[in-house]
This record gives C-alpha cells, structure tokens and sequence, in this order.
C-alpha cells in the first residue's frame, strides 16, 4: 500500500478522512475511533513517503508529560490502565495533523465549509424534533432523566450529546458567518443574527448546561475582538 499509493491520492483520502469527522461524530464511538486511526496511518505513510522532517511544538510536549503522568497514575492505582494509554491516540493524531497541516495538506476552505453545513443541518434537526416530536428523518424525541423529561437528541437518538456537537462543530458555522458577511448591509446582519440565532436556540434545547455556557462565552470573546 505504501509503495503503490502517490501523494496526490493521500492528499485526497486525507482530506476526505478529516472532512467525514462531523459525520463519525454522529454515527458514534467506533467510526470516530476509526477515523482517528485511518488519518494517522494514511499521514503518517504521507510524511515518510514526502520525507518531511517531522516538527513538534510545546502543546504536544505537555500532552505527552500528561499522557505519561495518567499512564504513571493508573499503574500505580491499579485502575483503568488500559484507558489511560488510549489518551496517547490523541497526542499520535494532533501530532500528525499538526505536521500534515504545516504541508498544507489539508484543504482548510471546504473543511470549514463542510463542518459549518453538517453544523446547521443539526441545528435546524434539532429545533424541528423539539416542536414536531420528531426528526427529519422521522427519528422520535426521547425522554432523559427520573421525570422523563422529553429532551431534542437529533440524529443522536438515546445519546444527549447535540448541544455539545453544535457548541464544538459552530465554532466553525459562527466562523463562516463572520467571515462571509462580513459587510454591514441590512442583508448582512440580518443572516448573521439569524444563523447566530439558529446555533444558541438549537444548544438551549438541548437542554445542556456547560455548551451553552461554553458558547455564550465564545461568542462574546468573538464579537469583542470582530468588533
């Protein structure tokens, strides 16, 4: 495979892997695990058959001192030993893509692009299961908690995890919006204050405490320094 691939094509599978990351984010566990694996061998076969001379900075140091003291601490405990060296795939992938980034490997426009779509997609979903009972593609609300409360999960069904997807993936929907119209025509603002509308109502519903937070702080930050 090494041998037979060329650098155009992992260009490509690169690219199509690190587009697909929202998309395995839904599907669950086992596809983001996956993934993460794929990126790291097809990069990893990038950087060797390029022969690039792989760099790192102190963010990967310091992940790595943390990797090892959690390591340290679970052999020491005796408890989820096994769990603590899986963090290390984190600091493998970031180190690679931190490498595969400085190559300009990635295509960064389409990538923002695609992860802002799938972001209002789950927006939209979302506030529509919360009023409707159910989904785009027909999926039921679920009930959480000893109330039963009825709770919006989107394409997550029995997982209460879209507050936190939107929080992660609309840092890149709110970056779009910002960038895009960027003018302060009528038509500007009022998309802006729409779309950011959409994300803040969609994480509200969720009925998630800490993105919300998260994202009211960002938005702030954000706003502040745009302005």
């Amino acid at each position: 495979m090494h041998s037979k691939i060329n650098l155009g094509q992992l260009t490509s599978i690169l690219n199509w892997l690190f587009i697909s990351f929202p998309l395995s984010f839904i599907a669950g566990n086992l596809l983001i695990n996956l993934n993460l694996l794929l990126v790291v061998i097809f990069g990893s076969i990038f950087l060797i058959k390029k022969k690039v001379k792989v760099n790192y900075d102190s963010l990967i140091l310091i992940f790595f001192f943390f990797c090892i003291g959690l390591i340290i601490s679970s052999i020491f405990n005796q408890i989820n030993i096994s769990k603590a060296f899986l963090y290390l795939r984190f600091l493998i992938f970031y180190f690679v893509c931190f490498n595969l980034i400085k190559e300009k490997v990635f295509d960064l426009d389409k990538i923002f692009y695609f992860y802002a779509i799938v972001a209002a997609i789950v927006c939209l979903d979302l506030i529509f299961q919360h009023f409707m009972g159910y989904n785009m593609i027909g999926l039921k609300i679920h009930k959480f908690g000893t109330i039963q409360k009825e709770v919006a999960t989107s394409f997550f069904q029995h997982e209460k995890v879209a507050g936190s997807f939107i929080q992660n993936f609309g840092f890149y929907l709110a970056f779009i919006i910002f960038y895009k119209f960027n003018k302060n025509n009528f038509y500007s603002i009022i998309l802006k204050s729409f779309l950011i509308s959409l994300i803040s109502i969609s994480i509200f519903i969720s009925f998630q405490r800490m993105p919300m937070i998260i994202w009211i702080f960002f938005l702030t930050l954000y706003g502040i320094i745009y302005y």
